[in-house]
């Protein structure tokens, strides 16, 4: 008996260890935006980018989320990527940038996936009292998978799509930023050869002032992207406020004839004061070997009042003598915003090296931060940090073996241990004169008096003497940010699966009354789907209308004249989406109307914006057979129902598959002992599940109610062998979301 207590005990010391000594994960993958890519005339030889944002559990973010990224199908060399993609501590999402090669491929239509796969963790078994029956369930492995088609053509095609004019507050003696959305759906790199734009005074509409920008300050747009050109354009304007219109040329001809109806204004310089801060710098390793990539980021927060433009400057010491000075990309940062700045290269010395960084943004720089790494040839694993951990955690293990021995062999009894402001011309008339003067002025004070009396006694009459001007909505801006005055969503708007995501309507409202005919109450947003019934007088609903008002949004003073507005919208995981499917030739505009404290009223709308699909699903996280006989089948009445809700706004189905037996206390039962159905069915009649991803067809649909979700169920079945199993089996399935 104390020799079983022994070995207990180590027993349960060892799991001690390998819980200290041993790296643990645990990651939930539940959807994909958006699920499925369509690369539409792609030149065979020629390369384009796309990205997806992948997504957890909104209730599990805690720590690094790692998947494997395993590319799929009979065309999988066309695509290439990092083998890995992270999800940060904390966050729910981040992207994943991979590129479509098709090399020689012939004309035609091709199909790969990406399979985004977390780690599996450790399946453990224990033996089962009784000996008749086995006791079996399954890890859910929940990922997700891309479905990328691709038709490769050998003619080019030049097709594009210019929209979205929008233009940042400034400063005397700044720079002009504005931004056109450009969507380049051919299968050539695309740029304007030239951009005329048009300032408009917004108080004198005779007054206009024009620039133009080549195209050698006009960055390229490649096949298949999207993106928001950030235009520099040298501030001809003196202070006021301005409207922007643009006439956008390519090859002598115009395309494009661009107009905003939001105001920017051109302040005094100094009014929008430049300040940003350096927030942390960082690197994705501490230890490196020569020549080994190094990624260093800076995470910059302009917390200015102006955009502006950034980049990171680092230098590079060795033994406290600089060795080299690195410059980043130069990225344009909205006022509010936070951007990380990075840069990439490799040392070829060993040693420990200090990087001393600031971010230079318009005429300023931050303050310094530095962060140290060591170049090292690589060591070997016992010199290593984990080697000396492992051995340390051996030596200790060892050493209490050893006690625990001595103690059974020297009282081979053990009882307990504790284990932490005239002249006057002289004549005959001069008395008339005075008389005459005297009298004219008693006449004329009775009238003024008169009219004086008579103005006081009506009221109404002086306090109509200015008239009331009905207010107006200046801009509108949909920002991911409190007071963004910028558009953040050029490629669309991100749904969060399973949750919310705070989207923000910004701008300036103005009365020529003054500030304070605006109250803190003064504005109503509606953003709404274009085809929504009713359009912007549409009733609320989280699939196509949402509306905020009153105290929901904040105003704060700009000018006499004008006051800032934030309308913050939480957009349900299934507003429509507008990129794709059945509203596609529809986009989401966002109406903003301000009262004043006289009732009068001033609105306007934005151009619209895309609303992204999104795939996932909730997905349960075991399948639990409980105890079934040797040579037991389950059948319709004791199979295993999981059910799989919807979490984005597209139909999506699941993926199924195994690669691996369950593993018992002794024995195994084969992957294809397992079944699934669409219907609650015995298990001879369900499919035989394999180390195939297969669809299943589940069709879980877009959720359309406010109060009940979608859902769709899958039946699992198994059977046991006839012999040769025994005590606990536990085995990992893989379950991924794809779009259905």
């Amino acid at each position: 008996m104390r020799l079983k207590l022994n070995i207990l005990f180590l027993i349960l010391l060892a799991y001690f260890f390998v819980g200290i000594f041993l790296p643990l994960s645990s990651v939930l993958a539940v959807g994909i935006s958006p699920g499925k890519i369509e690369v539409s005339n792609i030149l065979k030889n020629t390369t384009q980018s796309k990205t997806v944002n992948i997504q957890r559990d909104p209730d599990n973010l805690k720590g690094e989320a790692v998947y494997s990224v395993v590319f799929k199908g009979d065309y999988a060399h066309y695509i290439s990527g990092s083998a890995t993609v992270v999800i940060p501590d904390g966050q729910q999402s981040t992207n994943y940038t991979f590129e479509i090669s098709p090399q020689d491929a012939p004309v035609g239509d091709y199909q790969v996936f990406l399979d985004f796969i977390p780690p599996a963790g450790e399946t453990t078994t224990a033996k089962n009292d009784n000996n008749n029956q086995v006791k079996i369930g399954a890890d859910i492995l929940k990922g997700m998978t891309l479905t990328v088609n691709v038709h490769v053509t050998g003619e080019e095609l030049l097709d594009y799509e210019v929209s979205n004019l929008q233009a940042r507050d400034t400063e005397v003696g700044q720079p002009i930023y504005a931004g056109i959305d450009v969507d380049n759906q051919g299968n050539v790199e695309w740029r304007p050869d030239q951009i005329d734009f048009s300032f408009v005074d917004a108080t004198d509409e005779n007054k206009i002032f024009k620039a133009t920008l080549l195209a050698d300050k006009i960055s390229i747009t490649k096949p298949g992207q999207k993106q928001t050109l950030n235009l520099e354009i040298d501030n001809i304007l003196a202070i006021g406020q301005y409207y922007i219109q643009a006439q956008v040329y390519d090859q002598d001809k115009s395309v494009a004839n661009l107009s905003s109806q939001n105001i920017f204004s051109v302040f005094p310089a100094g009014t929008l004061a430049q300040r940003g801060e350096l927030i942390s710098l960082t690197t994705n390793k501490e230890l490196y070997v020569p020549y080994e990539k190094i990624k260093l980021s800076a995470n910059f927060k302009n917390t200015g009042e102006i955009a502006a433009n950034s980049i990171l400057i680092t230098e590079i010491y060795k033994d406290n003598t600089l060795q080299d000075l690195q410059k980043g990309e130069e990225t344009l940062v909205d006022k509010g915003e936070n951007a990380e700045l990075t840069q990439i290269f490799s040392l070829a010395e060993e040693g420990i090296y200090t990087f001393s960084a600031v971010v230079e943004y318009g005429s300023k720089i931050t303050a310094t931060k530095t962060i140290t790494v060591q170049v090292k040839n690589a060591a070997s694993f016992w010199t290593s940090a984990w080697g000396l951990s492992v051995i340390l955690g051996l030596v200790i293990f060892f050493i209490l073996i050893g006690v625990l021995l001595y103690r059974y062999l020297r009282n081979k009894r053990l009882d307990n241990y504790p284990l932490v402001t005239i002249p006057i011309k002289k004549n005959r008339m001069f008395r008339h004169w005075i008389f005459g003067i005297f009298l004219f002025m008693v006449v004329s004070f009775g009238i003024m008096s008169f009219i004086f009396m008579n103005s006081q006694a009506d009221d109404v009459s002086t306090s109509t003497t200015v008239g009331n001007v009905d207010p107006a909505v200046d801009s509108i801006y949909i920002s991911s940010s409190a007071g963004g005055g910028v558009d953040s969503y050029g490629s669309g708007i991100v749904l969060l699966s399973g949750t919310t995501k705070t989207v923000h309507v910004n701008g300036v409202v103005s009365d020529n009354n003054g500030k304070a005919n605006i109250a803190n109450t003064a504005i109503t947003v509606i953003f709404y789907r274009s085809g929504a019934t009713g359009g912007a007088d549409c009733s609320a609903d989280n699939n196509d209308c949402y509306q905020v008002s009153g105290a929901s949004c904040t105003l704060a003073d700009a000018t006499d004249t004008t006051r800032t507005y934030t309308c913050p919208l939480l957009l349900q995981f299934y507003a429509d989406a507008t990129d794709s499917g059945a509203y596609s030739a529809q986009n989401w505009l966002a109406k903003v109307i301000v009262t004043d404290t006289n009732a009068a009223t001033g609105n306007s709308t934005h151009g619209g914006v895309e609303v992204n699909s999104l795939t996932a699903l909730t997905i349960p996280s075991t399948v639990d057979y409980g105890s079934l006989a040797l040579n037991e089948t389950t059948t319709d009445a004791n199979n295993v129902e999981k059910t799989i809700f919807q979490a984005g706004n597209s139909t999506a189905d699941v993926n199924v598959s195994s690669s691996a037996s369950m593993v018992c206390s002794s024995g195994s039962i084969p992957v294809g002992n397992q079944t699934w159905a669409l219907t609650d069915v015995a298990h001879g009649s369900g499919t035989v599940l394999s180390g195939t991803p297969t669809d299943t067809n589940l069709g879980v649909t877009i959720r359309t109610s406010d109060i009940t979700n979608t859902s769709q169920i899958l039946y699992w079945g198994i059977q046991i062998p006839v012999s040769g199993v025994g005590g606990s089996c536990g085995g990992t399935t893989y379950i991924s979301a794809i779009a259905g």
